[in-house]
């Protein structure tokens, strides 16, 4: 429940927020617990974007660096070539002059089709004319492709407040570093492993006013100490990614250089790595998005670019202090957080988009009193998001508290009658880790426990649809039937039960939207862009 209690402290008179500030909120399972006795107590702290307006948004969102690393391996040749060159030609009509664009191609061989370009008219019909002219080769380099479009984003003079690298690729890497570990491990380091490319001559690019490097950069790279001035563990870091040192100890300014750019990774058809594109998107705080067929190719891209296009919030770190007599049991979330000690940790959020949540689910512990307090109430915890907001440039704070009664005397603890919004992220946690344990059993060659795991929370999801009033229980349900309904051979799971299942894994996980045929963490900006990529497809 409680941000707080009725008789609690007044924390303040607050006025509501600017329209384009994060709302954080703190709450409790119930409203009041024993005063001696101790209780696992589950909270939930939530941080919330401004909805924009979509004609706000195109007007006052900030310009964006894009690279789009494209797989043109032999398998890419005829209509899944031309559609993502469709694609590539419906970015281009999507970006104003204040936006750059790069491309990069991949077969066994890497291309620098051409750098960074503001998309001014004559750079527009510059790129269309490379775009139209990239044809399908052998086979598949995909670490050259996306360590030569990371290092566009590194070389960077001025760099646009959003920055993405786009890779898709239809196949398995075959030809350069081709492990899951090393490709992460390379991304630390991208210009040791950038190789030599093709590049053409660009045409003279107009000075673009207003582009200069943003405040708060190097407070970005730095919300979390690296591991040369910090002994605190940062956890569900990829491990891979970790500061990397050079012989003389000091961290590689490359490393923080990349960070400043998220990766999406796209994954077309039976024969890629879904769990090879995951981590790659993991390590570069994107996601990872499956697409079954042809004709959801330009959409999925447009519908990355509508998130993208929409982000409000970068950097977005959260500190959580327990006061005395609490403590943490755990923290349900995959982004990385960092104990700073036993009453305090740090998470790592990252950045948000137009109409976003996020939630940190805390399993606390609270220990008995040798009093009851309602007048005041205990006093559990303090949250405080610090955050570089890219609408009106400037860095930003949210704070809230939370407070829980204490009473002589309690009802016993009902889960009808528990926090709704609670309990859902409670079903949301339960839901990924069903995926990850399914993942593993599958991984196995066990697919009736896969199968079984999965049923179990199906039905699980389904029931509480049954007596929630929230349309997410049913989402989540419908979700986990079509992983379900792609598990019922290795094979089915092979080509496309493990993709799926993946995708919705990492799109619960991180509360983003990243498959355009689920209802799920879908938001305004997305859909628009969705809809007018597959209007411009069909011309």
């Amino acid at each position: 429940m409680a941000e707080a209690a009725p008789d609690a402290p007044e924390l303040g008179q607050h006025n509501d927020p600017p329209p384009q500030d994060i709302v954080l909120t703190c709450s409790s399972e119930y409203k009041e617990y024993k005063f001696d006795e101790a209780f696992d107590m589950w909270s939930l702290i939530t941080l919330k974007a401004p909805c924009q307006e979509e004609d706000e948004n195109e007007e006052k969102r900030p310009p964006i660096d894009l690279v789009a690393v494209i797989d043109k391996s032999g398998s890419m040749e005829g209509k899944k070539l031309n559609l993502v060159k469709t694609t590539l030609e419906f970015v281009l009509t999507q970006l104003k002059q204040c936006d750059r664009l790069s491309i990069v191609t991949y077969d066994a061989s890497v291309y620098l089709d051409f750098g960074l370009l503001s998309m001014t008219k004559e750079n527009k019909d510059f790129a269309l004319n490379k775009i139209k002219a990239i044809s399908s080769g052998s086979t598949t380099n995909l670490c050259g492709g996306l360590m030569k479009g990371l290092c566009q984003m590194i070389d960077r003079q001025n760099p646009n407040e959003v920055a993405s690298v786009l890779l898709f690729t239809d196949g398995l890497a075959n030809n350069g570093i081709t492990n899951s570990a090393g490709i992460v491990a390379a991304m630390g380091d991208p210009k040791r492993f950038d190789g030599p490319s093709q590049r053409e001559r660009l045409p003279s690019q107009p000075r673009i006013m207003g582009q200069q490097q943003a405040p708060h950069r190097n407070w970005l790279r730095n919300l979390f100490p690296s591991s040369s001035s910090s002994e605190q563990k940062i956890e569900n870091e990829p491990a891979e990614l970790k500061t990397k040192t050079s012989v003389e100890g000091k961290p590689k300014d490359n490393v923080k250089a990349k960070s400043d750019a998220t990766v999406y990774t796209f994954g077309f058809g039976d024969d890629h790595d879904p769990e090879m594109l995951k981590q790659i998107s993991d390590a570069g705080n994107g996601m990872y998005y499956y697409i079954e067929n042809e004709d959801k190719i330009a959409e999925s891209f447009a519908h990355c670019l509508g998130g993208l296009m929409s982000t409000v919030a970068q950097g977005i770190q959260v500190q959580i202090d327990l006061k005395a007599g609490v403590s943490i049991k755990e923290v349900h979330s995959v982004k990385p957080f960092e104990r700073i000690s036993d009453s305090c940790i740090k998470v790592n959020i990252g950045d948000l988009q137009s109409e976003e949540k996020r939630d940190v689910v805390l399993e606390l512990l609270l220990g008995a009193l040798p009093s009851p307090m309602v007048q005041p109430p205990q006093h559990v915890l303090t949250a405080r998001a610090d955050y570089f907001n890219v609408i009106s440039n400037t860095l930003g704070t949210a704070e809230s508290e939370l407070f829980v009664l204490r009473p002589e005397t309690a009802e016993k603890h009902v889960e009808s009658e528990s926090n709704a919004g609670l309990k859902m992220q409670k079903a949301r946690v339960e839901m990924t880790k069903a995926m990850k344990k399914s993942t593993a059993f599958a991984a196995e060659g066990n697919f009736a426990e896969a199968r079984a795991n999965i049923r179990s929370q199906q039905c699980q999801l389904m029931a509480a649809a049954e007596v929630n009033d929230d349309e997410m229980y049913s989402t989540m349900a419908d979700d986990l039937d079509n992983v379900l309904s792609n598990m019922d051979s290795e094979e089915s799971y092979r080509t496309k039960g493990s993709k799926l299942q993946m995708n919705m894994m990492q799109q619960y996980g991180k509360q983003r939207s990243a498959n355009v045929d689920s209802k799920a963490f879908v938001t305004k900006g997305k859909m628009k862009k969705q809809a007018a990529a597959k209007s411009f497809v069909k011309k």
